[in-house]
């Protein structure tokens, strides 16, 4: 979906539009807690650990790329026949200190 969603935006919206639009995407795997929220107006919600740490991977991302956290790369390893994956190193990130990160592309992606 991440990869579908920055194709989208650079292929479909960009040459149609007058205002400049770069994409972050951060990915991150866990549990999460899932909540409605409002009984007026009721819209879903999640919470928890795994979802701060996605919100982390996307704000301490690079546009035009997408970034995942160490849990996310392992989970994914075993697909290396369909991902290329790039180390960042260890990052300082907001509230969890320095975390390693990498960044995915399908494999034999080349850019739009």
């Amino acid at each position: 979906m991440a990869f579908d969603m920055r194709k989208t935006a650079i292929t479909e919206c960009l040459p149609h539009s007058s205002v400049s639009l770069e994409i972050r995407i951060g990915i991150h795997t866990g549990p999460v807690v899932m909540a409605i929220i409002n009984r007026n107006m009721p819209h879903f919600s999640m919470f928890g650990h795994t979802m701060n740490k996605a919100s982390r991977m996307y704000s301490h991302g690079m546009y035009g790329k997408i970034q995942i956290s160490q849990e996310a790369y392992r989970a994914l390893a075993g697909c290396s026949t369909q991902y290329t994956f790039e180390s960042r190193g260890s990052i300082q990130v907001k509230g969890l200190g320095m975390e390693p990160t990498y960044l995915v592309e399908p494999y034999n992606y080349t850019t739009p």
